[in-house]
């Protein structure tokens, strides 16, 4: 289910911990962002949106919704010309179908071999909830900048995948929709006009497990290069036995990006090291171009030799791994290909298409954006599966799709 039922068991954890292990933090921000203000109004600018949304998804013969109102409450300051801060809080409301069960989205032979006296362990329950989800300091120095908190960790140059970001997961049918902020301190050291490094460490309660990211960036001919070394604990997640241990992950990689006979293109490829699992390779290979007319075409291809060729050995394992945001595809070769035009000056169309060149299966994801009004975006996505029962994008998955509508503030 490509519009994610449940975006992940990861994520949700990770928002309720957030919210249990930082309520303090989350009302010491709302404080400051409506005290702020009255001691120094000149200096904050706040801003935000709202965004109701409902999403319908084909399950057997029946059309299920799930609505969902978020609100997104920013403030930001420039404190001097070295300091600036900036936080955000999520307000989330869900209504509908909100109790589901990954089980119902996996092939039904694999769904077969789960006990059902074990079922309930994959259900999955939208709750409503508030979280911080950004919330940093800025400091700019001669040498450096030093960015600390709660704060964006966006990394690689593919569009759709991102084999050498170990922090976030796109939404492969909305790869642009913002992604939930990580707590880390980066540093961003400039070495010359193309080139700098950037060091980032998210400190976690045992010192030996902390993440750490080191990204170096320079110019090659037309292209900006970037070599790259990560580590981080990783959960790749046993849905048979039920063993959920991480397990140490080095990744060792490049990316690339820049402009080859009048076409973009960009690059991304990790080797990864593991601590208890196969080691594995993930490659990524893209090119884009826009015509006169505004008619813009790109296509991405992505191998990730953890997964498997051959449909009919995916396991219960594989698809839940995949669904849970722990591994990019539950197929070894894909590619995305999509299409956009300008119909009007309000109007925007697009065309994406995720194929598995492994078993041959497809989705087709339509898309209209409309500026409605200059301060409000509606937008609309489909989704329809074409492959068989089992196939990484088969209809067991659920054709459907989604209604959003933003008005910022």
């Amino acid at each position: 289910m490509m519009i994610k039922i449940a975006q992940s068991l990861l994520y949700r954890k990770s928002v309720i911990n957030d919210v249990k292990k930082n309520i303090a933090a989350l009302i010491g921000a709302l404080v400051l962002v409506f005290a702020i203000p009255y001691a120094n109004a000149q200096e904050i600018e706040f801003s935000g949106y709202l965004e109701p949304q409902i999403m319908v998804v084909k399950q057997g013969d029946d059309w299920l919704q799930l609505n969902s109102n978020r609100l997104r409450a920013e403030a930001s300051s420039e404190l001097s010309e070295q300091i600036t801060f900036n936080a955000n809080v999520i307000f989330l409301t869900y209504h509908g179908k909100k109790d589901w069960n990954f089980l119902d989205y996996i092939p039904e032979n694999l769904k077969s071999q789960i006990p059902k006296s074990s079922h309930a362990l994959f259900d999955f329950a939208y709750q409503d909830t508030i979280f911080l989800d950004n919330a940093f300091l800025k400091i700019r120095l001669k040498q450096f900048d030093l960015t600390i908190g709660k704060q964006q960790l966006s990394f690689g140059t593919g569009y759709a995948w991102n084999p050498t970001n170990l922090f976030n997961v796109k939404n492969i049918t909305d790869p642009t929709y913002e992604q939930p902020g990580k707590n880390a301190i980066r540093s961003d050291i400039s070495l010359t006009e193309r080139s700098s490094i950037t060091l980032l460490v998210q400190v976690k309660e045992k010192l030996d497990r902390s993440g750490a990211f080191v990204r170096w960036t320079f110019p090659l001919l037309h292209l900006d290069v970037s070599a790259v070394a990560a580590q981080k604990y990783w959960t790749l997640g046993n849905y048979q036995t039920f063993d959920f241990s991480a397990q140490k992950r080095q990744m060792f990689g490049v990316d690339f990006a820049g402009e080859l006979l009048g076409l973009g293109v960009w690059g991304e490829f990790g080797r990864n090291i593991m601590g208890q699992s196969k080691d594995f390779s993930e490659i990524l290979f893209g090119a884009d171009y826009t015509w006169e007319s505004g008619f813009y075409f790109m296509a991405e291809f992505y191998h990730n030799s953890l997964a498997k060729s051959n449909w009919k050995t995916y396991s219960v394992s594989d698809w839940m791994r995949y669904i849970n945001g722990e591994i990019l595809t539950v197929t070894k070769n894909q590619t995305y290909i999509h299409m956009s035009y300008p119909a009007t000056d309000l109007i925007d169309i697009s065309l994406s298409s995720i194929v598995s060149v492994s078993d041959k299966s497809a989705a087709f994801i339509p898309t209209l954006r409309y500026s409605w009004f200059q301060n409000l975006t509606l937008t609309v996505i489909g989704q329809v599966y074409t492959g068989k029962s089992g196939t990484a994008f088969g209809k067991n998955l659920g054709d459907g799709g989604l209604m959003r509508a933003r008005l910022f503030f």
